[in-house]
């Protein structure tokens, strides 16, 4: 009777054990937890993120200084030379792409959800400028800094113009009865040249064209020992816009503007099988002696082609090369098989 009794205390005590009691899960983090009606992610039992927004689940989170999840609007995050905007969803994440807040829109970094502002945006293939605001820009201008130089003070910027759905003019554009031309992307072209499809067209610091005028525009060049320089280059735009190119008889004077890229022409130039030179001012020289690299010379006649072949000057014969144009000199030569003295000077020697 004492051994039943003792195996049927056994199984009773086995019985509680197993089904009556309790048992108690291990948390396990980081995992949420909430306390107090406010949201707390709990990285351990007495550590929690805080200050900051963190990725989770590939949702980005802000929480302040306590460690509360912050939810529903704007929140900004400020530090040391940054001042970044966000916003936030009922259940705290941060809205990525596009969101429309109080009748406007705004764009949030698909990467990091940072509100953009002042740049231009890529989305569903068209470019769109976002203002200092991060409000979506529409029939305005919008100036992207891209550098800024702390100690001169002086900023490297571009323009963008968008229209009244947000994306950025390309191509040529008409903006309050003054033209304008954009990149594939949006940006304004300024100070610069424009080969178009329609021509090529010199364009002022503001966007606007340059018009019956000399432009003077500068390019890096490198002097004899590799350093960098500013070139100047002029052209010159006609009433349309558009740059000269080839030969343009300019208040009397010649000049020769590059057939492709418009250049004007400072130094020579060979054409039509005919070689002529130019002043710094890009002024063509004729009817005159030309002295180049200190040992050749040519003689430009009344057309500024450097003659070829014989030619009678100031009443003494001179023989001048045909395919290069210089000046023969110091020596005997063979032409059409009789020989030939010239002196020093290039004067034939009778």
């Amino acid at each position: 009777m004492k051994r039943k009794v003792i195996t049927l205390f056994l199984i009773i005590i086995t019985f509680w054990l197993i089904f009556v009691t309790p048992t108690f899960a291990k948390t396990e983090y980081p995992t949420w937890e909430l306390k107090n009606g406010k949201w707390y992610y709990m990285i351990s039992s007495t550590n929690f993120y805080k200050n900051g927004y963190y990725k989770i689940n590939n949702k980005y989170y802000i929480f302040d200084k306590n460690g509360v999840m912050r939810a529903n609007g704007w929140y900004c995050l400020k530090g040391t030379g940054y001042e970044d905007w966000y916003y936030l969803n009922a259940d705290g994440s941060a809205v990525t792409g596009w969101k429309k807040i109080n009748g406007l829109w705004y764009y949030f970094d698909l990467s990091n959800a940072r509100m953009v502002k002042n740049n231009t945006i890529l989305s569903n293939g068209k470019h769109y400028a976002l203002g200092s605001d991060g409000a979506m820009v529409t029939n305005g201008w919008m100036k992207k800094i891209w550098m800024y130089d702390a100690d001169t003070g002086k900023e490297s910027y571009s323009w963008y113009y968008a229209g009244k759905d947000g994306v950025c003019a390309t191509g040529w554009r008409l903006i309050n009865n003054k033209w304008y031309y954009f990149s594939d992307y949006g940006r304004m072209y300024s100070n610069t040249i424009a080969y178009t499809s329609e021509g090529t067209y010199a364009i002022a610091t503001s966007g606007e064209l340059f018009k019956n005028c000399w432009v003077k525009l500068y390019r890096t060049s490198y002097d004899s020992d590799n350093n960098p320089y500013q070139k100047a280059i002029w052209y010159y735009a006609d009433d349309d816009g558009q740059v000269y190119k080839g030969w343009h008889k300019i208040k009397g004077i010649w000049y020769y503007f590059d057939k492709t890229s418009g250049e004007m022409c400072d130094t020579n130039v060979k054409d039509n099988e005919k070689l002529y030179f130019f002043n710094s001012d890009g002024a063509m020289l004729s009817n005159q002696w030309h002295k180049e690299a200190e040992t050749k010379w040519f003689y430009l006649d009344g057309s500024g082609a450097a003659v070829s072949g014989w030619k009678l000057i100031g009443g003494e014969w001179y023989y001048f090369e045909k395919n290069y144009f210089e000046m023969v000199s110091n020596t005997e030569m063979t032409i059409d098989g009789k020989t030939y003295q010239f002196a020093a000077d290039g004067h034939l020697i009778q």
